[in-house]
């Protein structure tokens, strides 16, 4: 429970969303691959 970040507001306000894919994650144990759509590179 984070106190400071509402995360059931922020789940509530994904759930409102567009269902349109923006991005993509693959993960395994303690790695995390995140694939934005229409990011650009950096």
């Amino acid at each position: 429970l984070d106190v400071i970040c509402s995360t059931k507001g922020a789940e509530a306000w994904v759930q409102k969303l567009n269902k349109v894919t923006k991005a993509f994650v693959r993960s395994y144990k303690n790695l995390h691959f995140y694939w934005i759509l229409g990011a650009g590179h950096f």
